[in-house]
């Protein structure tokens, strides 16, 4: 269980209540070093993070390149390295092109999107979806996630965050096998995780 904060944090909480907090001194790959806590693994960092790590060193060199010549990638902006991307994107799979979101939290609300979509497809009606997740992790702060991520809201999040169970990987997974039981017995679908 996180420690209290002795400090009231001058942040304000995207979600919910804020009375335990870490403080983040170091990251390297997948793991951040903290003040409370040593050295956990980040299981809620953003997408690119958990891809590639943090500080990881080519893209500090992209970072450094672009710094003050762009911005985030809209449908009005682009630069070099988004452009040789998407091209060997669609090189490499039957795609003309590619969407990229700006932040994590529009790729979670458009992968929500899709998902509904598929089973929208599939004869599924949209009031019978549902979608599972894990207390404390970040699915976005857009759109219908914020409804998805609340567990006063949402019956099928599992109730303990996943940084406090590094090593019980099968007692998460036989959770989520719980909630997936629960939304059949209830003529629900899960749409997505």
């Amino acid at each position: 269980m996180l420690a209290k904060s002795s400090n009231q944090s001058k942040i304000a909480p995207q979600f919910g209540s804020r009375d335990k907090t870490f403080t983040v001194l170091d990251g390297m790959g997948l793991e951040i070093t903290t003040k409370e806590h040593g050295v956990l693994f980040d299981a809620v960092a953003g997408y690119w993070y958990n891809i590639l790590g943090m500080r990881n060193p080519e893209l500090v060199k992209v970072k450094q390149e672009l710094s003050g010549v762009t911005t985030h990638l809209y449908e009005e902006y682009t630069n070099p390295y988004a452009e040789e991307l998407a091209a060997t994107m669609c090189k490499r799979t039957s795609m003309d092109q590619l969407l990229f979101s700006a932040t994590g939290s529009m790729a979670n609300e458009n992968a929500r999107k899709e998902a509904v979509k598929y089973h929208l497809s599939q004869g599924n009606k949209e009031e019978d979806l549902v979608f599972a997740a894990i207390n404390g992790s970040y699915h976005g702060s857009v759109g219908e996630m914020l409804k998805w991520i609340d567990p006063e809201k949402n019956e099928f999040i599992i109730d303990a965050p996943i940084y406090e169970k590094k090593y019980h990987s099968k007692e998460i997974i036989d959770t989520f096998k719980e909630k997936i039981e629960i939304a059949e017995k209830n003529d629900k679908t899960i749409a997505g995780f």
